[in-house]
């Protein structure tokens, strides 16, 4: 999966990556990672982990369709099929914000305490 095919889905972010990659190569020993818009302006800021995933065929399926929504003017469709093994960032914390600090938040993922 190209990594522009990113999609986020069911609250999580999957995407692809080379194995020759250093954030992919390191996932196995240290899967905590983070994203971020690149807006400095519109900022999120996803805190989390990040797992290979074999997603099952319909998530699979959804994940083609979505990324072919997101990316319609590319021309070139992805099927289930490039969706096979991915990389899933799982988030535990986003923070965002717009007008910073007045519209500053945070939310927290995971089992409630």
């Amino acid at each position: 999966m190209e990594a522009d095919r990113s999609v986020w889905l069911d609250d999580a972010w999957f995407y692809g990556g080379s194995d020759d990659a250093v954030h992919v190569r390191t996932v196995p020993a240290r899967p905590q990672a983070v994203m971020h818009l690149p807006d400095p302006w519109k900022v999120v800021i996803v805190e989390g982990e990040v797992h290979r995933e074999r997603p099952p065929g319909d998530l699979a399926q959804r994940l083609a369709a979505t990324s072919n929504e997101k990316c319609a003017d590319y021309g070139d469709k992805s099927d289930a099929s490039a969706y096979r093994q991915v990389l899933c960032l799982r988030p535990q914390r986003v923070i965002a914000w717009t007008s910073f600090p007045s519209d500053a938040t945070r939310f927290l993922f995971g089992p409630p305490a």
